[in-house]
Formats: structure tokens, C-alpha cells, sequence
């Protein structure tokens, strides 16, 4: 194997990485929010607001923003693109 093909293989490996990271995040974003909306009706029935018109608003994050793992995925594709237009 030539350098090049070496940095093919290595970029492809953290892709892979990368995606597993990912995946694995969100598995457990989604399992922190359920908990949490479970936690949050067993508190509303255990002990009632005064008020009948309780409204729980999940709030809306874009995880694309805040999440280190797409950022990553973003700036490995951009490395490979310029690779592949280096060799043409």
C-alpha cells in the first residue's frame, strides 16, 4: 500500500467511527428524553399543579449544531473530497 491508499483506508475506518459513534448518541439521547418525560408525568401525578392547563413543550434543539460527531463527519467528508480532486 502507497501512502494514499493507506490515508483511504484510515479516513474510511473513522468514518466508520464515527457513524457508530453517532448512532450510538442518538440511542441515548432518545433514551434520556423518554426517562425524562416519564420522570416528568410521574412527578404531575404524584403531585397535581393548582392549575388545569399544564402544558409540557419539549424544546427543540438542532442537534446538527451542538453535535461534535456531525461536525467531524462534515470535515472528513470535505478532506476526502479535496483528496479525490487532488488526484484527478
Amino acid at each position: 500500500m502507497d501512502s494514499t491508499e493507506d490515508l483511504h483506508f484510515l479516513l474510511t475506518a473513522q468514518r466508520h467511527e464515527l457513524t457508530a459513534a453517532e448512532s450510538m448518541e442518538s440511542d441515548l439521547d432518545f433514551a434520556y428524553r423518554l426517562q425524562l418525560q416519564e420522570a416528568l408525568a410521574a412527578s404531575l401525578t404524584n403531585h397535581p399543579s393548582s392549575s388545569t392547563d399544564v402544558i409540557f413543550e419539549e424544546p427543540i434543539i438542532d442537534d446538527a449544531v451542538f453535535n461534535a460527531t456531525s461536525l467531524q463527519l462534515k470535515e472528513l467528508e470535505k478532506m476526502e473530497t479535496e483528496m479525490h480532486d487532488r488526484e484527478q
